[in-house]
C-alpha cells in the first residue's frame, strides 16, 4: 500500500487556520468524565420547552416509523457536528457494502445539509481564490434549475413559511420600511451569519465585533482570515463611547472597517443586553461611519421583561442584516433560522446559499409552518413567553447558588436575558487551568473565558456559566462544590 500523502498540501490557506472549537473541548472533556459530574459549560436550549413530543411517519407502503419521546429529544437538540452517532455508524456499513475502502481506517464521516453543502465546504477546504481545479466538461452548472425541480423548494424557503414570518418581523419589529427588505429561510441561523460575513468582507479586511464575543463567530472569523478589532462591551452590552472612539481614532480612512456585528440580547458568552438608548447611540455611530450592522438575536424571545426594540426596527437607511433562530424556540436539532435583508444583500446571500445548502430542510420549514398556523401568532407569543419564564426562573435559582457558594470570590452582572452568566473570578489569572485541572476533579465543569476572546496569547480571568439544562439540585450542588474549588485555590 502506498504511504499516505501530505495532506497539508491540498488544504487552501483558510483551511489551514481553523481550529478546534473551544466549546467542543468542554463537550469532550464532560463525556469523558465520570457521570456523577456536573456541567454548566453548554448552551443548549432545553429540550423539555421544545414543543414536539412523538412522531409517526407513514410509509408508502403502510407501515410507519415510530419516533417516541427518547428518540424526539435526541432529534430535537444539537448533535455533534459529524453526525447523529448511530446514523453514522450505519452509513460505515453502507459505505464497505458498497465500497469496500482498502483502509477504512484512514476515513470518518460527516452527515451534511445535503451534497451540495458538503461540496461548497470541500472547495473551501481545498482551493484558494485564483487557483486551478480541473472538472468535467460539459460540468454541473449549479443550483439555479435545481431549484424548479418539483422535490426542492424555491432558495430562500417555503412560501407560506416565509409568509408567516414576514407577519412575525411585523409583530415584533415593525420596520421602517418592509418594502426594502426580504427574508430567507437557513439551516440553522449559524449557516445565515457564516454567508453573511463571507458576503460583506474580504480576507484581511476589518469587523468590528462584541468583546468577549460567540466562540463560534470568533471561530469563523480567524479561518476566514478577518481583522477582529474587539470592542469593550459592559452590562449594556457594546461601548458606544469606545467604538466611537476607535472609528475616531482610525489611522487610514481606506481601510476603515465597514460592518459591525453584535449580539445584542442575552449576548453569548455575558449575558448582556442593549438598551434602547445603547442601541441608539450605536446606530447613529453606524450612521457617521457608515457602518453596516450585523444584528445576530438568537436570544431575542428570551428575554425577561418587556422585548426592547431591535436595530431592524429602527434602520432608517436599510444598513441592518438581522438574523434569526428557532433553535431556542422550537429545536435546535431541526435547524431553522432565517435571515432579513435589504433586497440589493439578500440577492446575493440567495445566490451564495443557491450554491451551497440549496435551502433549508424542506421537511423542517414544513413542520415548522404548520405548528405555526395551529399556534398563530398569539400563540407562538404564548409559547415564547413560557421559555422566557423559565429561564428566568433558571437564573434566579443560580444566580442565589453563586451569592450563596461563591459570594466575594466572583464579580458578576444578572443578565436581563438569554441563557448565560459572566463571571470575573477575583484573584485568579487563568481560569482556563483551574476549570480543566481543579474544577474537573471536583466534578464540576464552566468554560473558561479565554474561548471568548480575539487574542487566544493572553490568560483570562472570567469563566461563563450557562443555566439552561441543569436541575435546581444540579444548580445549588455544582456551584457547591466550584466554590470549593475557588476557596482551596485562593487560600492556598
Amino acid at each position: 500500500m502506498q504511504n499516505s500523502p501530505d495532506y497539508t498540501r491540498f488544504l487552501s490557506t483558510a483551511a489551514a487556520r481553523r481550529q478546534p472549537s473551544a466549546i467542543r473541548e468542554a463537550t469532550q472533556l464532560f463525556a469523558r468524565s465520570p457521570p456523577s459530574t456536573i456541567s454548566f459549560a453548554a448552551g443548549n436550549p432545553n429540550v423539555a420547552l421544545f414543543p414536539f413530543k412523538e412522531a409517526t411517519i407513514t410509509l408508502k407502503d403502510d407501515t410507519t416509523i415510530q419516533l417516541d419521546s427518547s428518540d424526539m429529544s435526541k432529534a430535537l437538540q444539537y448533535l455533534p457536528t459529524p453526525g447523529q452517532a448511530d446514523l453514522l455508524e450505519w452509513l460505515r456499513k453502507l459505505q464497505v457494502r458498497y465500497h469496500s475502502p482498502i483502509d477504512f481506517k484512514r476515513y470518518e464521516l460527516c452527515v451534511t445539509n445535503g451534497s451540495m453543502e458538503g461540496l461548497s465546504k470541500v472547495f473551501e477546504l481545498v482551493l484558494n481564490t485564483t487557483e486551478s481545479i480541473l472538472v468535467d466538461s460539459p460540468c454541473y452548472s449549479g443550483s439555479s434549475d435545481m431549484s424548479k425541480a418539483l422535490q426542492y423548494l424555491p432558495t430562500p424557503g417555503q412560501a407560506d413559511l416565509l409568509e408567516w414570518l414576514r407577519k412575525l418581523q411585523v409583530r415584533y419589529h415593525s420596520p421602517i420600511d418592509f418594502k426594502r427588505y426580504e427574508l430567507c429561510v437557513t439551516n440553522g441561523s449559524m449557516e445565515g451569519l457564516s454567508k453573511v460575513f463571507e458576503l460583506v468582507l474580504n480576507t484581511t479586511e476589518s469587523i468590528l465585533v462584541d468583546s468577549p464575543c460567540y466562540s463560534g463567530s470568533l471561530d469563523f472569523l480567524r479561518g476566514f482570515g478577518a481583522n477582529i478589532i474587539s470592542i469593550n462591551t459592559d452590562s449594556n452590552g457594546m461601548s458606544a463611547e469606545y467604538l466611537d472612539n476607535i472609528l475616531s481614532n482610525w489611522s487610514d480612512l481606506n481601510t476603515l472597517p465597514r460592518v459591525l456585528y453584535t449580539i445584542p440580547n442575552g449576548s453569548n458568552p455575558t449575558g448582556a443586553s442593549m438598551s434602547l438608548e445603547r442601541k441608539k447611540d450605536i446606530y447613529n455611530i453606524a450612521q457617521k461611519y457608515n457602518l453596516l450592522i450585523i444584528e445576530d438575536d438568537p436570544y431575542f424571545f428570551l428575554q425577561f421583561k418587556k422585548l426592547v426594540p431591535s436595530f431592524l426596527s429602527m434602520d432608517t437607511d436599510g444598513r441592518v442584516i438581522r438574523l434569526d433562530s428557532m433553535s431556542k424556540v422550537l429545536s435546535g436539532g431541526m435547524r431553522l433560522g432565517f435571515f432579513t435583508a435589504p433586497i440589493p444583500l439578500w440577492q446575493k446571500l440567495v445566490y451564495h446559499q443557491q450554491v451551497t445548502s440549496l435551502h433549508a430542510s424542506s421537511l423542517s420549514q414544513m413542520v415548522a409552518l404548520k405548528l405555526f398556523e395551529k399556534w398563530g401568532l398569539s400563540g407562538f407569543h404564548q409559547h415564547t413567553e413560557q421559555i422566557s419564564k423559565f429561564y428566568e426562573n433558571q437564573k434566579n435559582l443560580m444566580v442565589n447558588a453563586i451569592k450563596k457558594h461563591l459570594n466575594d470570590m466572583v464579580t458578576f452582572n444578572e443578565p436581563t436575558a438569554g441563557m448565560f452568566i459572566w463571571m470575573k473570578i477575583n484573584g485568579i489569572d487563568d481560569t482556563r487551568k483551574l476549570i480543566y485541572e481543579k474544577a474537573l476533579e471536583q466534578e464540576v465543569l464552566l468554560l473558561p473565558g479565554s474561548a471568548f476572546f480575539s487574542d487566544q496569547s493572553k490568560t483570562y480571568p472570567y469563566v461563563r456559566v450557562s443555566y439552561s439544562v441543569c436541575t435546581p439540585e444540579q444548580i445549588e450542588t455544582g456551584m457547591a462544590r466550584f466554590g470549593k474549588v475557588l476557596r482551596e485555590e485562593l487560600h492556598k
